[in-house]
């Protein structure tokens, strides 16, 4: 069940970092707010989270945000979509391609991203099947 403040239960501190995800920026890495969640049999829901509560980072228009899990395992399948600033709900949202990486790999690269500001959400699953996490970031391309 989620918090007051929207943002879902915390994992036990054991496990957060295994399904958190960051950005990897030239100014360094970026960690992701974490929604919702499933790891070893336990997880929670969140509810879409807005634009300014999040990390920012941001990109070229046309360019791509890599992406990786917080604890450097391997990505399994995953989903990436954004929606507008102003959209408070994530309704609705348009995805977004897979530029490179994938199942298997450490990281992914979300693009080419559309010009604006963006509420960027990816759903990363675990390759070895523990788990998985959304990973929110206020996202900014010029």
């Amino acid at each position: 069940m989620p918090t007051a403040d929207g943002t879902p239960p915390p994992l036990p501190g054991d496990l957060a970092p295994l399904v958190e995800a960051v950005a990897i920026t030239a100014g360094g890495d970026v960690k992701g707010t974490l929604g919702g969640f499933t790891m070893d049999g336990t997880g929670g829901d969140s509810p879409w989270l807005p634009f300014d509560i999040l990390p920012a980072v941001s990109a070229a228009a046309g360019g791509a945000v890599s992406i990786r899990f917080f604890e450097d395992v391997a990505i399994g399948d995953w989903t990436a979509q954004v929606a507008a600033e102003a959209n408070r709900d994530g309704i609705p949202t348009q995805g977004v391609a897979q530029s490179e990486g994938g199942p298997g790999q450490p990281t992914i690269s979300v693009g080419p991203l559309p010009k604006g500001r963006w509420v960027l959400a990816v759903r990363m699953f675990r390759a070895d099947g523990r788990g998985s996490g959304m990973s929110y970031w206020a996202l900014t391309v010029d």
